[in-house]
């Protein structure tokens, strides 16, 4: 027997998987000559740079740099600093790699140990990881109907993702910067890092343009008998063409942009001073795009004449609740007692974890914010410390959600501290990418059969009497009596899908 079942294709890009793969770093480095001696380490920072992440077979290898970085005190007690970079290559591997997979990787730090072995002679044993993300391109299909009046469905609909796709660009940027007149020239650079913000992005015929901005943040101690600290902050344009061909002006965009390495090294001019910068950084921006529909679902199914066959599944939709800019201005104390700090010398953020929870139609994101301090205490000595920042952002959803799924970016601006006794006042602008999806798991009918050679026994009567309690479902009642829900509630002039009371009701034999 020909059913007339209709059922909707639903385009997805599914994240097949999410590993880490480690690699360690155990080094003794020997100081070149070119360094002073080693009195007192303020902090090894070691830091993995992605170059190329490839796939092949079944295996997916990232490749690049880790950069340990070694800032200490000399026996002059001056800061110096020294880097050496050592290799990066790990890899993961899956059961199924899909035709035309989208990658997604970068790395972070897990630990970090360091110690001085001799005057001229560090030791670093340090952990590295790489998050893999693997995405592919899945069609779902689901019932939304059934024609035959022999059918009978319950169901609903819900605005949900009907398309999602995603895709990452990757590019290179360089620029050679010089000093102004009235900076002193670099005498050793002792730290740099930067953040990526996107302004603007627009899809045309397939492509993605997005622009922004890369600022890098640099302290250099300057080639001067007094080694002064100079901060620059420079900005570089971002120009770029994400390609996704299946992209249009229908599909909201968002935008998630890396660094994932960052090297400034210095150029001398012609009178053999460093003051040019050469800047080089590798980047990435990773795009996901949504489309929203109307999408009509069957959660049971019985067939009224003839014993059936109907399988179900639990199927997760997916919904956008939000999708929001947020700015912040933060201020906090945190406590330094003990440190007797005078002056700040550099302030920066290191890492930033973030949890969420909701209320109702409001999703509230705590986050943690942890800051590097490099500061001179009252003796005039040189210093480093670590403190954690707590603050909260919130954003109204379109609906009450119990399982939310957030991809949250934050970029971290105008840093400062200020001393004040045993505590340092933090204050900072944070600028939040927030993208709040729910999460509604529902059993949906997959595929149904009916056997037309065993048809259901008739019901002898033409009307049954039933007698009801008070929240009793209609639909429940007319799939044990094999009749229709809508035949009930039209014989009983009721409404709704469950009883408002105790009562009797008719019930029409099909």
């Amino acid at each position: 027997m020909e059913l007339d079942i209709k059922k909707q294709k639903l385009n997805l890009s599914e994240c097949l998987f999410q590993q880490k793969s480690e690699q360690t770093v155990d080094l003794e480095i020997n100081l070149p000559d070119y360094c002073s001696d080693i009195k007192r380490i303020l902090k090894c920072f070691v830091t993995p740079g992605l170059s190329s992440v490839q796939t092949a077979g079944d295996r997916i290898t990232a490749k690049g740099d880790v950069l340990v970085r070694l800032l200490y005190v000399d026996e002059n007690e001056k800061i110096d600093c020294y880097e050496q970079s050592a290799a990066l290559n790990v890899f993961c591997q899956t059961k199924d790699m899909p035709e035309n997979p989208c990658v997604s990787a970068f790395g972070e730090t897990q630990y970090v140990n360091c110690r001085a072995l001799s005057q001229r002679r560090f030791s670093v044993n340090a952990s590295v990881c790489v998050n893999f993300s693997l995405w592919s391109r899945n069609q779902k299909e689901i019932v939304r109907s059934c024609g035959n009046d022999m059918i009978q469905t319950k169901g609903g609909s819900i605005s949900a993702i009907e398309s999602s796709i995603v895709g990452e660009k990757t590019f290179d940027l360089s620029e050679t910067v010089a000093l102004e007149e009235n900076k002193k020239a670099v005498g050793k650079i002792l730290r740099s890092d930067g953040n990526i913000t996107v302004e603007t992005s627009k899809s045309v015929n397939g492509k993605i343009l997005v622009k922004g901005n890369m600022s890098v943040n640099i302290l250099y101690c300057a080639d001067s008998k007094e080694g002064d600290f100079v901060h620059l902050l420079h900005t570089m344009p971002i120009s770029q063409i994400v390609e996704i061909s299946e992209i249009n002006d229908k599909y909201k965009i968002s935008l998630e942009p890396k660094i994932h390495s960052l090297i400034v090294n210095t150029k001398t001019d012609s009178s053999g001073k460093n003051r040019f910068l050469e800047i080089t950084a590798r980047a990435s921006v990773f795009v996901s795009a949504t489309k929203e529909k109307s999408i009509k679902y069957v959660t049971d199914c019985y067939c009224t004449d003839y014993e059936g066959e109907f399988a179900y599944d639990n199927f997760e939709f997916s919904a956008v609740e939000c999708i929001e800019k947020k700015k912040k201005a933060v201020s906090s104390s945190v406590d330094l007692s003990g440190q007797n700090v005078k002056e700040i010398i550099d302030v920066r953020p290191l890492s930033c974890s973030y949890a969420s929870r909701t209320e109702e139609k409001k999703a509230i994101i705590t986050a943690t914010v942890v800051f590097s301090l490099l500061f001179a205490d009252s003796k005039g000595k040189y210093q480093y410390s670590e403190r954690s920042v707590d603050f909260s952002l919130d954003c109204e959803m379109k609906n009450a959600c119990s399982k939310i799924k957030p991809n949250i970016s934050f970029v971290f601006e105008n840093n400062s501290a200020t001393p004040s006794g045993d505590k340092v006042n933090l204050s900072f602008n944070v600028s939040a990418e927030i993208e709040i999806f729910s999460l509604n798991q529902i059993r949906l009918l997959k595929s149904l059969k009916v056997d037309e050679n065993a048809p259901k026994e008739a019901n002898e009567a033409a009307i049954i009497v039933y007698y009801c309690s008070k929240g009793e479902s209609y639909w429940e009642i007319a799939k044990r009596y094999n009749t229709a829900e809508k035949k009930i509630q039209e014989e009983n002039e009721t409404e709704g899908e469950l009883a408002d009371k105790e009562r009797m009701l008719l019930i029409p034999c099909v």
